[in-house]
């Protein structure tokens, strides 16, 4: 963790899930409940809690969780003072002819570089989309075979990068 967030994080559950526990996050399209009922979570002591992964979070969260495949991800910066901020999901960058993609580009390593260093340096962390290639979205860093699109190095010095923030 970086800066005043890392500081103050310390009694956060964060750094326990950091150190290697699994996060199951997923984005929620549409919620409908029943009239006169109010959606609950079952918390989990010292377990991270995401009330629900980006697009329609509520309020009972440990996060701020930002689906963001924009270039301008500071614009997240101080929406919550209480919760660190998080990005559950980024990047969406497409070299090839999938259909679902937020972007094209031509070098898949320097446009993974240009959306990292958009990354507030307060941001608890990051989470790429996809990792890898996808029936429907072909917008992983390798292909869904598991053959880079990319220099690994290249992604690898991104990463460092910023890491050494």
């Amino acid at each position: 963790m970086r800066g005043a967030t890392g500081t103050a994080m310390t009694s956060h559950p964060l750094p326990q899930a950091a150190r290697g526990d699994w996060l199951t996050l997923d984005g929620v399209w549409e919620v409908e409940l029943p009239a006169g009922t109010t959606p609950r979570l079952i918390r989990v002591p010292g377990r991270l809690m995401i009330d629900a992964s980006g697009w329609s979070q509520l309020e009972d969260t440990d996060l701020v969780d930002v689906h963001d495949h924009g270039a301008e991800l500071t614009r997240h910066r101080g929406v919550r003072d209480d919760l660190p901020l998080w990005f559950g999901e980024l990047g969406g960058l497409s070299m090839g002819s999938g259909e679902f993609a937020h972007r094209h580009v031509d070098d898949l390593a320097a446009g993974y570089r240009r959306i990292v260093e958009q990354v507030p340096m307060e941001a608890a962390g990051f989470v790429w989309t996809q990792l890898t290639d996808v029936a429907g979205e072909q917008n992983g860093l390798p292909t869904d075979d598991r053959r880079f699109k990319c220099d690994p190095a290249a992604i690898r010095a991104a990463n460092e990068a910023f890491l050494g923030r």
